[in-house]
């Protein structure tokens, strides 16, 4: 997986002199933050941290501990996103590229085009990138929004790679009744 970062954040430093937008027509497949993700959680999956979850429901906070057989089911939100690498959805995102020197971070954001009706509407991951101890992804940041027949649901959702993921879910329900929870699940202190 080194070896599949270090080259896309090589791409990616060739290309970013600036920010730019474009459509998929150059062959290029956006970044694969699914399977990355699957990477991860197969990685806690077989490990021996200690797994903590903190639940803020409007502003009142519950902490746990969470077994390691039940990881995978409180990373669920990130495991459900489609994976918009697959050729499917190639032409309904366009990338921007962006290196950051203040942070020395490597940015790539894929926007979901006006037109396409996918519920994930924004992905951005962020590089360090080391030319001495090789690149590594830093984060992980999906923006999804989806709509029912009773509500409107957005999700913010934040992976801090090998550290902890965060989901705020926010529901708008008919009359205005909004209810926010966010979920942050920690491993790997």
């Amino acid at each position: 997986m080194k070896i599949k970062v270090l080259f896309v954040v090589l791409v990616v430093l060739a290309s970013a002199c600036g920010s730019k937008k474009k459509k998929r027509e150059d062959g290029e497949k956006n970044f694969p933050v699914l399977p990355y993700i699957l990477s991860q959680v197969k990685d806690v999956d077989t490990s021996l941290y200690s797994i903590t979850k903190i639940v803020t429901l409007d502003s009142v906070s519950d902490t746990s501990f969470v077994a390691r057989e039940d990881f995978r089911k409180q990373a669920q939100d990130f495991l459900d996103i489609p994976d918009i690498s697959s050729e499917k959805y190639q032409d309904d995102y366009t990338e921007s590229k962006f290196f950051d020197e203040t942070l020395n971070r490597v940015v790539m954001t894929y926007t979901k085009i006006p037109d396409a009706k996918h519920a994930v509407q924004k992905q951005e991951i962020t590089i360090s990138p080391n030319q001495f101890t090789g690149d590594k992804i830093v984060s992980i940041y999906i923006d999804y929004a989806t709509n029912t027949k009773d509500s409107a649901v957005q999700k913010r959702m934040l992976w801090m790679v090998d550290k902890s993921f965060q989901v705020t879910r926010m529901v708008q329900k008919p009359g205005g009744i909004q209810t926010t929870t966010t979920t942050t699940v920690t491993w790997h202190d």
